[in-house]
C-alpha cells in the first residue's frame, strides 16, 4: 500500500513529498520516449551530480540517477541540455523551478536495500509540473518560445513515486504570489544585468552571440514585437550556432514580449535620428526558431563600456560552457 515519506533538500521552504509504491517502480519496466517509442532503459546507477551541472547547484542533494528521466546517459550530455535552462533560474518564476527541472536532469537517488535492484529516477508529480508551467510557461512565451514537449506534464501522474510541490504542514500546496501586473513592463530581453556570471550563463544558453549595429527597428508595441534590421557590415560574430548564410544576409531581429512591454534603451532609439542610429551597437543573443532569429539578451553596447568590452576580449567565457566532452562520469 501507499504511504508517505518526505525527503528535505535543505532548500529553504523546499519541501520533496514523495510517494512510495515500490510494487509498481522497483521492477524492470519499458519506458517510452515522448514521441511514444519504447525505450530499453540501461541500468540505473547513482553518481555524483558534477559542478559543471550549474542548473542543480545547490539542490539540496549530491547524487543523481542515470539515465535521467530524459533519457540522458551521460553526465556531459545532462550537463549540456541542462545548460539552456540555467537563465530561467534567474527569473524567478517560482520558488520549486530548480526542483522541478532538477528532478528530470539530476534526479535524486535513493540507494537500494541491500541485495534489491536499483530503483530508477523519482518522476516530478504532475502537480508540480503544471505549478511550475503556470507560472514559468509565460515567462518563456514572453521570450516568444512554447513550454517544451519534453517538459509535457501529461506524461507524468500524481499516483505512485512522485516529486510534489512544496506542501505546508497541514498538506496544503504552497503556491508563490502571483507577481503583480505592470502597466508597461520592461519585456524580458532588455532586463539582463552586466553582471560577468549573468553573461556566461545566458552566452553558453544562447544559440548566438552577436554584435550589431541596429539599422531600423519596426515597433509593434501592442503586440509586444520589435523588428530589428542589423547593418550587415558592421557586426562582429561571436558564437555563430545555427546561423546561416541567408540568416546574415538578412540580419531580421525579433525581440518578442508581452504587450504593450517596454525596452527603453530601443525604443528611445527608434524615434532618434538616423545619425545617432549608425552609431550605436547592441549586444544581442538569442535563439533561431524556425527561419526566426528570436532575441533573448539585448544591451547597448557604448564603446565605453568596460564590462562588456572585458567579456569580449574573452570571447564571453566562451570556454567555460559546457559541451559534450566536457563533463564524463
Amino acid at each position: 500500500s501507499n504511504h508517505k515519506a518526505i525527503l528535505s533538500h535543505g532548500i529553504a521552504t523546499a519541501v520533496l513529498l514523495i510517494l512510495i509504491n515500490c510494487s509498481e517502480i522497483c521492477q524492470a519496466t519499458p519506458k517510452y520516449m515522448a514521441d511514444g517509442t519504447m525505450y530499453a532503459r540501461p541500468p540505473s546507477v547513482c553518481v555524483d551530480i558534477p559542478a559543471s551541472l550549474k542548473l542543480c547547484r545547490n539542490v539540496g542533494y549530491r547524487r543523481m540517477v542515470l539515465p535521467n528521466l530524459l533519457n540522458h546517459e551521460s553526465l556531459s550530455e545532462v550537463v549540456q541540455q541542462g545548460t539552456s535552462f540555467v537563465p530561467l533560474l534567474s527569473r524567478n518564476c517560482h520558488q520549486n523551478v530548480q526542483v522541478f527541472l532538477c528532478s528530470l536532469f539530476a534526479p535524486v537517488c535513493i540507494p537500494a536495500p541491500p541485495g534489491e535492484p536499483m530503483n530508477g529516477p523519482i518522476p516530478p508529480c504532475r502537480s508540480l509540473c503544471e505549478s511550475v508551467e503556470n507560472r514559468c510557461g509565460p515567462i518563456m512565451l514572453e521570450h516568444g518560445f512554447m513550454w517544451p514537449p519534453m517538459l509535457n506534464c501529461s506524461q507524468f501522474s500524481n499516483e505512485g513515486l512522485c516529486v510534489s510541490p512544496n506542501v505546508d504542514s497541514g498538506g496544503t500546496t504552497l503556491e508563490p504570489p502571483m507577481p503583480s501586473p505592470s502597466t508597461n513592463p520592461v519585456c524580458p530581453p532588455c532586463r539582463i544585468q552586466l553582471q560577468t556570471d549573468t553573461l556566461l550563463d545566458n552566452y553558453c544558453a544562447s544559440e548566438f552571440v552577436i554584435k550589431i549595429r541596429v539599422k531600423k527597428i519596426k515597433n509593434k508595441k501592442n503586440r509586444g514585437i520589435r523588428e530589428i534590421l542589423a547593418d550587415k557590415k558592421k557586426r562582429v560574430i561571436y558564437k555563430n550556432g545555427p546561423l546561416e548564410e541567408r540568416d546574415h544576409q538578412r540580419m531580421k531581429l525579433f525581440v518578442i514580449g508581452r504587450k504593450r512591454c517596454t525596452c527603453p534603451e530601443l525604443d528611445e532609439l527608434a524615434s532618434a535620428k538616423r545619425s545617432r542610429r549608425t552609431r550605436s551597437y547592441y549586444l544581442v543573443m538569442g535563439r533561431k526558431d524556425g527561419r526566426k532569429l528570436k532575441v533573448t539578451v539585448i544591451h547597448a553596447w557604448p564603446k565605453n563600456n568596460r564590462i562588456l568590452n572585458r567579456a569580449a576580449r574573452n570571447n564571453f567565457g566562451s570556454d567555460q560552457c559546457p559541451s559534450f566532452d566536457s563533463a564524463g562520469i
